[in-house]
């Protein structure tokens, strides 16, 4: 995994191109997995024109294409580095996630009791 910066492309497929040396036979599909690829592991990729210039981006890897140097914020932060802060990340929205179905579940109890 390598993090890079948003530049104000309007298309998924530019990014890939930014971030990924995709050739050969498959190509175009492997440009697609990419493609999925980053909007796994940036959700709010989904609509661009909210997505604010020098926002912080997950470049994943992504079988059978290279990284171009565009990928890493000039080597300020190590691989297993990007990766521990990945994992947080990720822990962090599932106790967010947890916390908010709690709160959803004490909402609905509470409007039972009510009626």
């Amino acid at each position: 995994m390598r993090i890079a910066t948003f530049q104000g492309e309007t298309e998924l497929s530019k990014l890939v191109s930014r971030f990924y040396v995709i050739r050969g036979t498959g190509a175009k599909a492997r440009a697609k997995e990419a493609e999925a690829a980053l909007l796994r592991a940036n959700p709010h990729l989904e609509n661009l024109d909210g997505v604010h210039k020098g926002a912080v981006l997950i470049v994943p890897q992504v079988t059978d294409a290279e990284w171009t140097d565009a990928s890493r914020l000039g080597g300020i932060f190590s691989d297993e580095a990007l990766a521990e802060l990945h994992r947080l990340t990720q822990a962090a929205k599932d106790v967010l996630q947890h916390a908010h179905e709690q709160q959803a579940d004490a909402l609905h109890r509470t409007l039972e009791l009510l009626k």
